[in-house]
């Protein structure tokens, strides 16, 4: 994949569902030529991974009561977070925690979240394990758009944006893996983790049902349930997969930002891990160091993805993982009948 190419951005792209853009396609937009394939991997193994979100965030929901989180706590492996990775990164974060640039503030059990606001991260506390989980994965945004990006930098491409976060979060889930005191802690963790991607992951038919229509059809509830199915969903699960207002779906996640992420960080995470430190610094510096003029391409060329099939891999290597997961929790076993995949 050149950098230089002349890339489509049709099929997955259109404005009038898009959050307003600041720069063109070729900065924003995942190419159709990178999707396209991710999306072939994800119809392939949808009745695998797809059907199950639902009971996931629920079970996942119902573990986490176990364990309250300081805010203490939660900076804490926030900070863990980038020791891991090291040098100046380890530094940068200490100074941001120091001066205040995480706020807290409380919010209903189940409701947590998090946003980073140039160089300022808010969490929206519920006192799970989703706190450390968000402020990761909005350390991740800081580190890129704030602390290592070059001076004067405007924000990272939105097609790499989330990657970013993800990525941050991922440390931060094995972190917790490694810390967790029970095996009711361990599981707590990893069904947060599969809630989280499933969860993103089955979203993008609905994206893909709007794209396909006008707006006024695209909004409305008619016809998605024949789409749900075709992908292993139940249409009864509509309202979990998306917002909706008298019947009428309101605007679905950016496409090109955290679904796209959720379909390659894990993969990406994991060839870091496995990589010896000369090639960790190499990568990290391209993924949070570039600012905007580091492009898709070049993050995916830093990760070893430098062919389209390589990219597909990734996908695939996803959504096994996430199979393999949910095998080895039991919870793709014994669930409510209109959960199952379709036949």
């Amino acid at each position: 994949m050149d950098r230089r190419a002349i890339y489509t951005f049709e099929k997955y792209s259109r404005e009038t569902w898009e959050q307003p853009r600041t720069r063109g396609p070729g900065s924003d937009y995942v190419p159709d030529e990178i999707y396209a394939p991710l999306i072939d991997v994800l119809r392939e193994q949808a009745s695998n991974i797809l059907p199950y979100a639902r009971l996931t965030a629920g079970v996942s929901l119902a573990l986490g009561r176990g364990r309250t989180w300081a805010w203490q706590e939660t900076l804490d492996l926030t900070q863990a977070v980038w020791d891991h990775v090291g040098g100046d990164y380890s530094d940068k974060m200490r100074e941001s925690i120091d001066g205040a640039c995480f706020r807290f503030s409380e919010t209903a059990y189940g409701t947590g979240s998090g946003q980073c606001f140039a160089d300022l991260v808010e969490i929206q506390s519920d006192r799970s394990v989703n706190d450390p989980v968000c402020a990761a994965h909005e350390s991740g945004h800081l580190m890129a758009g704030c602390l290592m990006a070059p001076v004067d930098s405007v924000p990272p491409a939105e097609n790499i944006l989330e990657i970013q976060g993800m990525f941050a979060q991922e440390i931060a889930y094995g972190l917790l893996l490694e810390r967790a005191a029970s095996e009711q802690e361990r599981l707590s963790v990893r069904t947060h983790r599969l809630s989280y991607y499933t969860g993103i992951l089955s979203r993008i038919p609905l994206f893909l049902w709007a794209l396909d229509r006008d707006d006024d059809a695209a909004t409305s509830m008619s016809g998605l349930a024949r789409e749900f199915r075709r992908w292993s969903l139940d249409e009864n699960d509509i309202s979990f997969v998306c917002n909706s207002d008298n019947g009428r779906i309101v605007r679905p996640q950016d496409m090109h930002k955290h679904p796209f992420a959720a379909l390659i960080v894990m993969p990406l995470y994991e060839r870091y891990a496995a990589a010896d430190e000369t090639a960790r610094a190499d990568m990290m510096k391209v993924l949070y160091q570039g600012g905007v003029d580091t492009t898709l391409i070049d993050v995916l060329h830093a990760f070893g993805a430098q062919r389209l099939d390589d990219v597909k891999a990734l996908g695939r290597h996803t959504c096994r993982h996430l199979t393999r997961e949910l095998e080895e929790s039991g919870l793709n076993k014994g669930v409510a009948p209109r959960l199952q995949p379709n036949s």
